[in-house]
């Protein structure tokens, strides 16, 4: 094949791969070099020293996996964004030859992705038990079942076999999709078992790392993505060059205020910043983050509307570039993983070691109010959500259509009630208290749910956003849509699904070990989080919600008996918690050993008291949206019927109720005095 036959993404991948590999070597080689200069009593080490390959395997198989989970996410990621559909959104949106492709290389490089998932495990093991590589068989059914960071190896290992043996044969977008999210999952995973996740304020470190590494891993990922796509039409091209940017300037901002938080929250002053090789560390990432945003920009200002004219040529070259200095990056992270922290290390603070900060004082309204406990992944969610709440507002008002003020509203004090719960000093009582955690619990599934409910977002995103202009490449309104009327939506909207899902995770939290699995893990932590809002959202949704649905809701008669048996479930579970004399969680208290207040059964009875209690408001306030909604329903199905009576008057149609009518007025014509 000649030079000018080669598919130029070929040309495009080979280079970069080439290039960023020997750059990720030379790099994670200096920080190794750089890491052995530090004092011993500040390298995180094993129970003995496993050797100098060890010293310089793992950070540069850590920057080598993260290289390859970055290629996956990024095929991946264009197959899904970067290339056109076979079949009409409508029909179930099946991959052309273009997405095929890109997902057959995604196997191959997730088969390269579980190599280097190996390699990095079996460092791992060698450093934390102080032994040498080769003498790896006798600790390694202990580190992959008992330690996290071998239980996170076993997680991303379990998603690049998944992708390795089905991206083959998936052939729709969805698919796509899935196994695009399953990678994210991986790529979070290990944010959850690394150093921050031992520290003080691991609240803020692990979240914030959570972002930090997912957003520079799909940024990295969307640019081996687009050069994957470079055989592609110029139009085809464009759009993917398009989308490539609104992805990356999307990542670099979240990459930034994630880089922000995480290394605040583990340097401790800004004097460790000049006077540590952690802070040097993040000094470097620093300037290649700047190096990387002045390159995205010349980008987006000179390269894409060359792509858009039919030039890729320079559109490659910085996107190559930009590759190689991510390859340099990923060495100074693995590096900076092995480095330990000046705030590193929670103390003999027992506290501090089970949740992160020290135990505060007996609760008052100063501490709930002023005591706050910032958590990132919260706190950009709710920003995320209210820039593209209002952002589509104000779209649909500069065309001219009205949208109420009062479901703004509803979704503005919606994520202001979660940032309360989440973050105020009600979330740094919530796992020293039951009752403070209960008020969180109903906050997050009662309060919340129903203020996004009535603030009606599908019923915006479907008014606000266009359709796209070729159907072969459906935007976010058709994404909308197809997550609308997919399968797991209408199962998961059945009314016996949702009360299944509120009900049994109702008890099945509290009354397994569930709820201490939370409590002890900030990754349960958040996940808890999360299905809180998420069954409270289903299922008044279901109930009381305006939005399209992917299936009829129920009639209001049975809405009410749903929510009639959901408050006698809810009442029950109250009683319950009361009159228990088994304390939940009780190893997590009793290692808590709060030293005031009463005694965590006591604490227990009066969280079921405020579970019992909490129920009752917004539960009435259901049942009055309810109502309301019944009536309007009745008004509405009324004035159709009078309508449709009305056009078969007017047409002579023999219709029952117009021939009722015409009765009528035929007898008050034979008898005026009649009434």
């Amino acid at each position: 094949m000649t030079a000018a036959a080669r598919p130029v993404w070929r040309t495009a991948v080979r280079w970069p791969v080439t290039g960023g590999g020997l750059v990720l070597i030379a790099a994670a080689s200096v920080v190794a070099a750089r890491r052995m200069t530090v004092p011993p009593d500040s390298v995180t080490t094993g129970i003995a020293e496993p050797g100098a390959l060890t010293d310089w395997g793992l950070p540069t198989s850590r920057a080598l996996m993260v290289l390859a989970s970055a290629a996956v996410a990024g095929l991946l990621l264009a197959a899904t964004l970067f290339t056109p559909r076979a079949a009409a959104p409508a029909a179930r949106p099946a991959l052309d030859q273009a997405g095929r492709r890109l997902l057959r290389s995604a196997g191959q490089a997730s088969v390269l992705w579980l190599a280097t998932i190996v390699t990095n495990t079996a460092f791992v093991a060698s450093d934390l038990f102080g032994v040498p590589v080769w003498r790896l068989p006798d600790v390694a059914a202990p580190v992959l079942f008992g330690a996290a960071q071998g239980r996170v190896a076993l997680v991303a290992g379990a998603v690049a076999v998944l992708v390795a043996v089905t991206a083959s044969a998936v052939r729709t977008a969805g698919a796509t999709a899935g196994l695009l999210a399953a990678t994210l999952v991986a790529l979070a995973a290990p944010a959850f078992a690394g150093h921050s996740a031992g520290e003080g304020n691991h609240q803020v470190a692990v979240s914030s790392l959570v972002i930090h590494v997912v957003a520079g891993t799909v940024w990295a990922g969307a640019l081996i993505g687009l050069l994957a796509t470079g055989r592609a039409r110029p139009e085809s091209m464009a759009r993917a060059a398009r989308r490539c940017s609104a992805v990356a300037a999307t990542c670099m901002i979240a990459v930034a205020g994630s880089g922000v938080l995480a290394g605040g929250a583990r340097l401790g002053s800004l004097s460790a910043l000049t006077s540590s090789a952690y802070g040097a560390l993040l000094i470097a990432k620093a300037c290649a983050l700047l190096g990387l945003a002045a390159v995205a920009f010349r980008q987006r200002r000179r390269a894409l509307p060359a792509v858009a004219a039919g030039r890729r040529a320079g559109l490659i070259r910085l996107a190559v570039l930009e590759l190689v200095i991510f390859a340099a990056t990923f060495g100074i992270a693995a590096g900076l993983s092995r480095t330990a922290a000046p705030s590193s290390g929670t103390g003999d603070d027992p506290a501090v070691a089970l949740l992160g900060f020290p135990m505060p004082g007996p609760p008052t309204a100063r501490s709930l109010v002023a005591g706050w406990l910032p958590e990132p992944l919260t706190l950009t969610a709710a920003a995320a959500a209210v820039v593209l709440y209002l952002g589509a507002v104000i779209r649909l008002r500069r065309r001219g259509d009205a949208w109420p003020a009062s479901s703004t509203a509803l979704w503005v004090g919606g994520w202001a009630v979660v940032v309360v719960a989440t973050n105020s000093g009600l979330a740094r009582y919530s796992p020293v208290l039951f009752s403070a955690h209960m008020i969180q619990h109903m906050t997050l599934t009662m309060v919340a749910p129903i203020m996004f409910v009535l603030a009606a977002p599908v019923t915006l995103a479907l008014r606000g956003l266009r359709p796209a202009a070729d159907r072969s490449w459906p935007g976010p309104r058709e994404w909308v849509t197809a997550a609308l009327h997919s399968r797991p939506a209408r199962v998961l909207t059945h009314p016996a699904a949702v009360f299944a899902i509120y009900t049994v995770s109702l008890y099945g939290m509290y009354l397994t070990d569930v709820y201490e699995l939370a409590l002890r893990s900030h990754l349960g932590h958040l996940l808890m989080t999360a299905h809180f809002l998420l069954a409270g959202y289903l299922f008044f949704w279901v109930l009381v919600g305006t939005d399209p649905a992917p299936r009829p809701r129920p009639a209001f008669p049975l809405r009410l008996v749903i929510l009639l048996m959901f408050m006698a479930m809810h009442a029950i579970f109250g009683l319950v918690m009361m009159q228990t004399q088994v304390v939940i969680a009780g190893d997590w208290y009793a290692e808590l050993a709060r030293p005031w207040g009463g005694g965590a059964l006591a604490d227990q009875k009066t969280g079921g008291g405020i579970a019992w209690a909490s129920g009752e408001l917004p539960a009435l306030a259901v049942a009055i949206a309810l109502v309301v909604q019944w009536s309007r329903s009745d008004a509405r199905a009324a004035a159709r019927y009078d309508r449709a009576v009305d056009r078969a008057e007017r047409s002579g149609e023999d219709n029952a109720h117009a021939a009722y009518n015409r009765m009528l007025a035929q007898l008050a014509e034979r008898d005026p005095g009649r009434r």
